[in-house]
């Protein structure tokens, strides 16, 4: 499945675990398919020249492509931005209709909450 178009060299690699750092921790990703039924599961990862990635693989009941890619949110001029990466899911269902479809951002184990230091910076 290509539900991405790729335009230029890219590699294909085995698939990697999607996720983003941030300076709270690291914020991985999972897609979720009627309830807990189905999840999605990795099968290779394409590297892209501006050091983003598209995940492809799915379940059961989907497949599905993520993309991690750099992002340019707009910003005011007085501002300014370290860097900024998003999550971009494309998902085509392999039957009729799917009842419930769930992205979930999760936290990793090394990560913190600010809400557990009161300062609401939470990376997600």
């Amino acid at each position: 499945m290509s539900l991405f178009k790729i335009a230029g060299e890219s590699i294909l690699a085995e698939a990697v675990e999607p996720e983003i750092a941030t300076p709270l921790g690291t914020v991985a990703t999972e897609l979720i398919a009627d309830g807990n039924e189905d999840r999605f599961e990795a099968r290779e990862t394409r590297f892209l020249p501006s050091g983003s990635y598209i995940v492809y693989g799915g379940g059961r009941l989907f497949e599905a492509e993520l993309l991690v890619a750099n992002a340019r949110p707009p910003m005011p001029e007085h501002m300014t931005l370290a860097g900024c990466r998003a999550f971009v899911w494309r998902v085509r269902p392999n039957r009729q209709k799917i009842r419930n479809l769930r992205f979930a951002p999760r936290l990793a184990a090394e990560s913190f909450s600010g809400r557990r230091r009161k300062a609401r910076t939470d990376p997600v």
